[in-house]
């Protein structure tokens, strides 16, 4: 993990005892994995952060997520194979950055009289929402607007 490498058993290997390495963020070929959605509890969307975050932002987005160790993953397909790959838009900008341009999310840092540095996210002033930093605030944004002020018990 700390090499910016994560290991997972190659799984059309009938020996599973044999490992596959791939790069983070690259699609990575999983056979096995169903197509349970993740049911959670009520949650605030203000309370929404790392991988929890992430599954949401992939929900509204559209995308098939699942969140396991604290990482979220999302898949695409490729033909008959499908791909999963790590997906951290609220910290990783590469992946947040098209989120907020795209849905035109306007970020704006502020200083708290108590010192604390925040930030509040607005989309079309329908919607706004805080976080510790701009891609943690505009994901939340991202998911307010599409699922209002609380996830976890939508059809």
């Amino acid at each position: 993990y700390r090499s910016g490498i994560v290991i997972f058993l190659n799984q059309s290997d009938p020996d599973l005892s044999k490992k596959s390495r791939y790069p983070l963020n690259k699609p990575i070929p999983l056979i096995k994995y169903g197509s349970e959605q993740l049911q959670m509890a009520k949650k605030l969307v203000s309370e929404l952060s790392g991988a929890e975050l992430d599954y949401w932002v992939a929900t509204a987005e559209g995308k098939y997520a699942y969140f396991e160790n604290d990482r979220c993953f999302t898949a695409f397909i490729d033909g008959n194979i499908k791909y999963y790959y790590v997906y951290s838009p609220s910290t990783n900008p590469a992946q947040g950055w098209p989120i907020i341009e795209r849905n035109k999310i306007s970020i704006n840092y502020r200083i708290l009289p108590s010192g604390i540095r925040d930030c509040i996210a607005v989309i079309k002033m329908n919607c706004s929402t805080t976080g510790k930093t701009g891609l943690i605030a505009a994901m939340r944004c991202r998911v307010a607007s599409v699922y209002g002020e609380t996830v976890g018990d939508h059809e």
